[in-house]
């Protein structure tokens, strides 16, 4: 099983080359990813919206991977919600195991 993830942009280009991108099963967060950067990805501008899977698509049962031979590609434009839902989840195992120390900011 193999699965590349590339997370937000790199200001002198691409993060990943152009062949993985177009033989890899892509995913996205939105299609959103497919505009021009600065906003969107330097990977998949111009290319078509539709050879992406989002992953709300997957969430309501769109088909993820096909086989273990199927090379899959994550394209994450590093949206501040997923960093927000992350942190919730850190903070609340961190309340059920006791771990951590409370300060006051």
């Amino acid at each position: 099983m193999r699965t590349l993830t590339s997370v937000g942009s790199n200001p002198s280009g691409p993060e990943l080359d152009a062949d993985t991108v177009r033989n890899g099963r892509l995913f996205v967060e939105s299609r959103f990813a497919f505009s021009p950067p600065p906003s969107g990805s330097a990977e998949l501008a111009g290319l078509d919206p539709t050879i992406a899977t989002e992953l709300g698509e997957l969430i309501d049962g769109a088909e993820g991977r096909r086989s273990e031979e199927e090379v899959t590609v994550y394209k994450s434009m590093g949206h501040a919600v997923e960093d927000a839902a992350a942190a919730r989840l850190v903070y609340d195992r961190a309340l059920r195991e006791g771990a951590g120390q409370r300060v006051s900011i």
